[in-house]
């Protein structure tokens, strides 16, 4: 590092370019997860100390899926023209199987072995209840990680921005209604299946008929 040398509006715009929007796009993310939190505190105790659990597994799983954006980011920029559909491809078809795997442990971990998540059989029928949007959330998830990375391969910084911003208002929307619709906690499980859903929707479509094309 050669102290000397100052950056100018030259060196600083591309990392400004890229790092303003992705720093935003994480953040608003992250800001999703604690509204799916938030949701849940509004139940009843045994409610609560379940979620904590099962969501705490559903995290860990889900961070598995990472690998595949940074994959996405990795190989796809060096691609060869001919070969990137076919990498894209490729990472969408690992993304479905991963996400599926990913899935059933979760699933498993819920409807088989509750006690590993907590030795209180008063909270395993809680489990029970939020286990098909656990796998349904967890596929879709690893398939939103694969298209998410195809998209900052592509630079598509500005796009990813807008689309997180608004799956962050429709999720506030919708925490805003379940309040007096009492649907426990299945009810916010489906908050986070429509928070992984809108990602990968919008990811999805803005490749496959825009950036593809």
């Amino acid at each position: 590092w050669n102290w000397s040398v100052r950056p100018g509006v030259g060196n600083v715009a591309p990392f400004a370019e890229c790092l303003g929007p992705l720093t935003g796009v994480y953040v608003l993310k992250n800001v999703c997860y604690v509204l799916v939190n938030s949701a849940a505190t509004s139940q009843v105790f045994l409610a609560v100390a379940a979620h904590q659990s099962m969501y705490s597994v559903w995290v860990l799983l889900a961070f598995c899926a990472t690998p595949l954006e940074r994959a996405a980011i990795s190989f796809l920029p060096t691609a060869k023209p001919g070969e990137v559909v076919e990498l894209e491809e490729l990472l969408a078809g690992m993304a479905l199987g991963l996400g599926a795997a990913l899935s059933a442990v979760c699933a498993a971990v819920a409807l088989l072995c509750p006690d590993i998540l907590s030795q209180d059989e008063r909270v395993w029928e809680f489990f029970a209840g939020v286990a098909p949007q656990a796998f349904l959330s967890l596929t879709v998830n690893a398939l939103d990680a694969a298209f998410n990375g195809i998209l900052l391969a592509r630079r598509d910084f500005t796009f990813l921005l807008s689309a997180m911003a608004a799956t962050m208002v429709v999720l506030y929307a919708y925490n805003s209604w379940l309040v007096d619709q009492g649907y426990g906690l299945p009810g916010v499980w489906w908050g986070l299946v429509l928070f992984v859903v809108l990602r990968w929707v919008a990811v999805y479509i803005r490749y496959r008929f825009f950036v593809r094309k």
